[in-house]
Formats: C-alpha cells, sequence, structure tokens
C-alpha cells in the first residue's frame, strides 16, 4: 500500500537497520555560497533517488556491497544563514556516529560541508590525512567575506593540524598557490593524470602522503564536464571515470578509508547522467572500503 522509505539504493529493509550497518548515508541539503552557479543543495536527494538504479552487484571487487548494511539518516535541517550552525550539526551527528562505529557518507551540498564533519574525525582519529578530489584548491581564508565556505574549506580543514593531499586539481585563485607552497600542502594537477601509463607511478606517490587513516573528501568537479557538468564551477581538462577509481582504490587497498563526502553535485544543471554517476561513486567508494586490504 506504501512506497519503502527511499533508503540509498532502495535496498531491503533487512539491510537498512542502523545498529547493524557498517555504513551511514548523512544529507547536508545545505549551500552557502556558490562561486559561480548555485543549486548544490539538491544534491543529496537527487543521489539517493538515482542511486535505486544501479546495480548492487560490484563485479570489480565481486561483491554485494549492500550486505554490509547502508542506513540512509533523514536530512540533516540546515541551518539558514548560519554558517557556523551547520558545521557545528554536522559535527556532532559525526560524532555521534563514529561513536556507534559507523562509516559516515556525506553527501553535500556545498563542500562547506566537510569542514564539522572532518573535526569529528580527527578527534577521533589524531593522525588523520584527508585525499582531496576536486578542481579548485578550497584554501582562501575567506570568500565574500566568510572564513566558512565552499572555497575555504580545505584552508580550515588544514588548521585543524590535518595533513591533506589534493588531485585533480586545474584552477587556483593566487593565495590558493602561495598558501599550498608556505604549508608544503601535496598537490597533483588533473595534468599529472592525464598519461595512463603514469597513473600507476602516481599513485604511489599520494600514497606517500598519506597516514594510515583516510578520509576522502570528493568534490564532483574533479571530474571533465564531459561526464560532470552538474556543477557550479565546472573545470575543462578533468580527469575521467576509472582516473578516480583507480586511486581510490589503491588507497583503499594501501589505506584504511574511515569516512567520505561526495559534495558539489547541482543536478539541475546537467543531463541526469551526472546525478546517477555521483551515485555510483558513492557505492564504488563503499565497495573499496568494503574490499579493504583482501
Amino acid at each position: 500500500m506504501f512506497y519503502p522509505r527511499l533508503n540509498f539504493a532502495l535496498i531491503d529493509e533487512k539491510y537498512t537497520d542502523f545498529e547493524k550497518a557498517k555504513f551511514v548515508v548523512v544529507s547536508a541539503t545545505y549551500e552557502v555560497s556558490a562561486t559561480y552557479r548555485g543549486g548544490c543543495k539538491d544534491g543529496p536527494p537527487a543521489i539517493i533517488s538515482a542511486s535505486q538504479y544501479i546495480e548492487l552487484y560490484d563485479d570489480e571487487i565481486n561483491k554485494e556491497t549492500f550486505k554490509a548494511g547502508i542506513h540512509t539518516l533523514p536530512d540533516v535541517i540546515p541551518a539558514l544563514g548560519a554558517a557556523r550552525d551547520m558545521v557545528d550539526r554536522l559535527y556532532s551527528v559525526t560524532k555521534m556516529l563514529l561513536k556507534k562505529k559507523k562509516v559516515v557518507c556525506t553527501l553535500g551540498g556545498d563542500h562547506s560541508v566537510s569542514i564539522g564533519v572532518v573535526k569529528a574525525y580527527m578527534e577521533k582519529y589524531p593522525g588523520l590525512s584527508v585525499l582531496q578530489f576536486d578542481a579548485h584548491s578550497d584554501t582562501r581564508d575567506e570568500y565574500e567575506g566568510s572564513k566558512l565556505s565552499g572555497a575555504t574549506t580545505m584552508r580550515r580543514i588544514h588548521g585543524m593540524g590535518v595533513k591533506i593531499t589534493q588531485v585533480g586539481l586545474r584552477s587556483l585563485s593566487k593565495e590558493d598557490m602561495l598558501f599550498a607552497k608556505k604549508e608544503n600542502i601535496k598537490q597533483y594537477n588533473a595534468s599529472d593524470l592525464s598519461n595512463l601509463a603514469n597513473l600507476s607511478n602516481l599513485t604511489d606517490q599520494i600514497l606517500e602522503g598519506l597516514g594510515d587513516k583516510v578520509y576522502i573528501t570528493f568534490d564532483v568537479d574533479f571530474f571533465d564536464p564531459s561526464i560532470m557538468s552538474a556543477t557550479g564551477t565546472p573545470e575543462p581538462g578533468g580527469p575521467g571515470w576509472y582516473d578516480a577509481l583507480t586511486i581510490l582504490k589503491k588507497v583503499a587497498q594501501e589505506r584504511e578509508i574511515v569516512g567520505f563526502d561526495v559534495v558539489e553535485l547541482a543536478p539541475d544543471l546537467g543531463p541526469h547522467a551526472c546525478t546517477f554517476t555521483a551515485a555510483k561513486l558513492v557505492y564504488k567508494i563503499m565497495g573499496y572500503i568494503l574490499a579493504g586490504k583482501n
């Protein structure tokens, strides 16, 4: 008589039980600032809706990832007009989930949603490394008068004492460039990933800069606009699907990915294929975490 509650991937309810689930999906439908075009607050529900059409068996890792359990929380109520409040809300939610030993998957929303999440992770894992997939560095100190925005996210995370590695960059401000040099942040440009023959060596270099516990923050504008146009500031010359998977899989094999987020999808700015790609990316990362070092 009733449609089932829309959990990620629309899996059978016996795999969505909160206490038993390995993964918990948190939706942060929040958008404080857009550097070009907005709409990423609509990303989380679009990803969850599209996820019901992904194949649940992952042939690459030979696993039905959903059987580890995926619980989808109701949306975190966005804090209207107060970025600090949203950071605090996501910090509190994530901290509660980490006490329950969950792997948290946060869906944004603009990139600032990562700040509170990483703060909670940093408290649990003091030696945490963050691997950022992104076209932009996001290390400005302020953007439009605010220290809490998508353009300042990694500056705030770096300020927590977190080691950052950035992959896929191809658009930086001078401030971003100077800050990265001053703080010796490891950066890999999109052009570095353009040669598949060198991708394995590059992935090894990325691994060298990561500690044992890794948090993935994935801004979908990492991808080339030919496969991901549904984002506020798409940048030409980006990497492809298999570039991302090659790096993610190797990191999961050699390190422990303890949590991740996928942010900045603005579904109305591109074809439905973009939203499906984001949903499949979420499921692939879950699968790699599950397969781990096996």
